[in-house]
C-alpha cells in the first residue's frame, strides 16, 4: 500500500503529459525569507521570534504539459531568537540570537493553469538544507522581578563549516549539518517572470543534543527540539525556448 500513491501519481502525470513537449527554462531567483523555529519539546519552554533574510540563487522549470518540475539552488539567510526562564519561574534569564546560512535545495512539483506554464500554479515538494555557517549571540544575566534583564556577559561565536557551536565553561551546543523538510506554495507566471509565495516546514531537528561536563565526563541533557519554519517570497526570471 505504501507504493500505491506514488504509482497512481506517476500514472496520472504520464497520462497528462503523454502528448506534451518538454521545455526547460532556468534563470536567477531573488527573494526574502521570514524564518524561525518551533520547539517540539514540552520540558523546555522558550519564547521564540523570527528573522528576515535574503534568498538568492538559480531556479529551473522543466515543463511537461500542465505539470512542471521546479528545482532550485539557493543561498538562504535564516535564523531565530530564543529566550528562556527557569521552569519554576524567577529572575534568571538568557537569550540567544542565531543566524543560520543554508544552501537550500527545494524540489517542487507544480500544476500550472496553462500547459505552457503561464498563469496561476500550485506547487509542493521536499527541500534539503545544508548548513554553511552563521553567527550566534548569547546573552545571560540576572533579571529584576519585573522581568527586565541585566545582561552580564555576551558570547559571539563564528559557526564552523557544517555545524555551529556556542562554548561557555563546561557547556557545548551544536547545530546539525543537514536540514530536511517540505514546502507548499502558490505562484503566478507571466512570460519569463515567476512570482512565488511558499511555506516551509522542517522535519528534522536543527540543534543537536546539549552536553555538560562534570569531573571531565560529558553528559547529555534534555534540550529543546528546534525545527525550522519559514515563509518565502521570491521572483525568478526564467530563460529558455518559447513554449
Amino acid at each position: 500500500m505504501k507504493y500505491l500513491f506514488p504509482l497512481v501519481a506517476s500514472g496520472l502525470l504520464l497520462a497528462g503529459t503523454a502528448h506534451a513537449q518538454a521545455t526547460l527554462h532556468f534563470g536567477p531567483q531573488v527573494g526574502f525569507v521570514r524564518s524561525t523555529v518551533y520547539n517540539t519539546s514540552d520540558t523546555n519552554p522558550y519564547d521564540l521570534s523570527g528573522h528576515t533574510g535574503l534568498e538568492v540563487g538559480l531556479a529551473g522549470s522543466l515543463q511537461l504539459g500542465h505539470f512542471a518540475f521546479q528545482p532550485a539552488f539557493l543561498y538562504s539567510q535564516q535564523g531565530f531568537s530564543s529566550a528562556q526562564r527557569p521552569l519554576g519561574g524567577g529572575p534568571a534569564y538568557n537569550t540567544a540570537t542565531t543566524r543560520l546560512n543554508y544552501l537550500r535545495i527545494p524540489l517542487q512539483l507544480a500544476y500550472t493553469q496553462r500547459a505552457d506554464g503561464q498563469g496561476v500554479q500550485l506547487f509542493a515538494g521536499p527541500y534539503l538544507g545544508f548548513l554553511l555557517g552563521g553567527r550566534n549571540k548569547l546573552e545571560y544575566g540576572t533579571g529584576q522581578a519585573t522581568g527586565e534583564v541585566a545582561v552580564t556577559e555576551t558570547h559571539t561565536e563564528d559557526f564552523g563549516l557544517g555545524y555551529y557551536s556556542i562554548r561557555t565553561p563546561d557547556y557545548n551546543f551544536y547545530g546539525r549539518r543537514l536540514d530536511l523538510g517540505a514546502q507548499v506554495g502558490v505562484g503566478y507566471r507571466l512570460g519569463g517572470a515567476l512570482l512565488q509565495v511558499s511555506y516551509s516546514q522542517g522535519l528534522r531537528r536543527v540543534n543537536s543534543v546539549e552536553q555538560y561536563t562534570i569531573g571531565g565526563t560529558a553528559y547529555d541533557q534534555d534540550s529543546p527540539n528546534f525545527r525550522n519554519r519559514s515563509v518565502q517570497v521570491s521572483l525568478s526570471y526564467l530563460l529558455g525556448p518559447r513554449s
